[in-house]
């Protein structure tokens, strides 16, 4: 195939005016089933990032991502020297907590692990909104910032809570912050924070036929036009056709 997509011009232009800050929504969810190309049109907005921009991006491809490894990842994704607040109140908990840290050297995961290491529910919970205050504290001192959230149907519970409850509505807060959540299940609106939310649907009939005609493969218009009713457009399933189609006529 020789080109790098079908079509999905309209949502990656959508994707850049967010970003851009042409619409006062700083949230944008898409929700995607199998197939539909959801992943490389993030791929695209990622590689078209600039890069005076910080880019955080987060794949939830396996369970078992803790909150305090998000968090984490996405310090490590922008830079440590981004959170010296956050860096002070992890500091602050540490010299509080039970654990010896004589001899201990605390870095990335395992400081924040030490944070909230032996705590009961309530004074861990308390910890948490301290934690999460102190990152949108240093995010909002960035000059631009935008985070990527794939698969987020995959995010263990606790993870999910956090991002509905105390995350999405500190990036509402912050305007120089984009976040993109992405999955084939997103978080529910929120009167809260406002978003736009792009449902990914498949590609049109007209995209396959100029496909069709760029990769020189001739074919009754009718075959495509079936074709995509029959999978709904959807890019993975029609790719396979159009490989097969261009195996029998080689």
């Amino acid at each position: 195939m020789t080109r790098k997509r079908i079509d999905r011009d309209d949502e990656l232009t959508q994707l850049h005016n967010i970003r851009e800050g042409k619409t006062k929504e700083r949230i944008f969810l898409i929700s995607a089933g199998g197939g539909v190309g959801k992943s490389a049109l993030l791929r695209e907005f990622i590689a078209e990032h600039p890069q005076s921009a910080l880019l955080a991006s987060i794949e939830f491809k396996d369970s078992g991502i803790s909150l305090t490894q998000l968090i984490c990842s996405l310090c490590d994704s922008f830079d440590w020297e981004y959170f010296p607040t956050l860096s002070q109140v992890i500091k602050e908990f540490i010299s509080k907590s039970s654990i010896n840290v004589s001899g201990n050297i605390f870095a990335g995961q395992n400081r924040l692990d030490a944070a909230v290491h032996g705590l009961d529910d309530q004074t861990r919970e308390l910890r948490y909104q301290e934690l999460t205050k102190a990152f949108f504290k240093d995010v909002r001192a960035m000059k631009q910032a935008t985070i990527v959230l794939d698969v987020f149907e995959k995010c263990d519970l606790s993870v999910k809570q956090w991002i509905v409850n105390s995350f999405l509505l500190n990036a509402h807060r912050s305007s120089n912050l984009t976040v993109v959540i992405a999955g084939r299940e997103v978080p529910e609106p929120s009167l809260q924070w406002s978003h736009i939310h792009l449902p990914l649907r498949g590609i049109e009939n007209k995209h396959w036929h100029d496909h069709a005609r760029s990769i020189g493969l001739t074919i009754e218009a009718k075959l495509i036009d079936n074709c995509c009713a029959s999978c709904n457009g959807s890019p993975l399933a029609m790719l396979q056709v159009f490989r097969m189609l261009q195996g029998q006529a080689e």
